[in-house]
């Protein structure tokens, strides 16, 4: 493993300056689990920093335990974690406890340098982990009370119309909190963005993975989100859309995308 874990921009100097980064000793666990804590919390201060006061009362109240593939919580991990409501707790690999996080921890309270710069994400994959589980927490308490589950249970269908609604409420919120100047793509194109016609737009698939689904997915999932964000701001933004799914109505993703975001404006108050 490398002593040097890329080149980390701290924001106060607007300088690019090496970080070097920290693996716990896995002969004191105890401390790795302790310094891993205090990174989650890092990582609450660096979201609140930069998009207001998200977390609220959640904050205070997370605990972070970690799982060995022995213990029977470990089947219900996504990939490198899960959010357990019920408990308020993150549930974790225990393998990463051992992944590199900045040294000095504190670097950790920036938020965007981690997403702005390739080398960061490539060298602290743990700080994504971490902010992963912060806002699916933040869904999951939302959705909650509306007896509803984040990610929507839509998103595990088969059935394209259903699928693809789900996944760009997703995609369009990992975008909008992840790349800070957004892409620059042609919204003009609503009709390759937003389908008006779904079940020709399925039939012209090749299968799931196609380009043109991607797309659908992504940027039409951004113009979906993005707008409600900039205009109701991120935590009540965020709060509509966990308690409220995102379906096709009339077979056409164009006329259903403009009727959720009238909703939204009428309902979020």
């Amino acid at each position: 493993m490398s002593k040097l874990a890329g080149l980390l921009l701290l924001p106060t100097f607007g300088l690019l300056t090496p970080a070097l980064a920290f693996s716990c000793p896995w002969h004191n666990e105890d401390r790795c689990k302790e310094r891993f804590e205090e990174l989650v919390q890092y990582r609450v201060q660096a979201i609140e920093s930069e998009f207001g006061d998200v977390f609220s009362d959640l904050r205070n109240d997370i605990t972070v335990k970690f799982v060995s593939r022995k213990s029977p919580e470990y089947a219900q991990l996504r990939n490198e974690g899960d959010y357990d409501r019920e408990h308020r707790t993150f549930l974790l690999p225990l393998r990463l406890l051992g992944a590199r996080i900045p040294n000095p921890l504190s670097w950790a309270v920036y938020y965007w340098p981690f997403y702005q710069h390739r080398e960061n994400r490539e060298a602290f994959p743990v700080i994504e982990t971490v902010d992963n589980l912060l806002w699916t927490a933040y869904l999951q308490e939302a959705a909650e009370r509306r007896n509803l589950t984040w990610p929507h249970t839509d998103c595990d269908s088969m059935d394209i119309e259903k699928r693809l609604p789900c996944e760009m409420l997703m995609e369009g919120i990992s975008e909008y909190v992840k790349d800070r100047h957004g892409n620059i793509f042609n919204a003009n194109r609503l009709e390759l963005i937003w389908p008006e016609n779904l079940t020709e737009f399925r039939e012209g698939l090749w299968r799931n993975g196609d380009e043109s689904y991607r797309n659908v997915k992504h940027y039409g999932g951004i113009l979906l989100v993005r707008p409600l964000i900039e205009e109701f701001g991120l935590a009540r933004a965020l709060q509509y859309i966990a308690q409220t799914p995102f379906v096709v109505e009339d077979d056409n993703l164009r006329l259903s995308a403009f009727r959720y975001q009238e909703r939204a404006r009428r309902e979020i108050m």
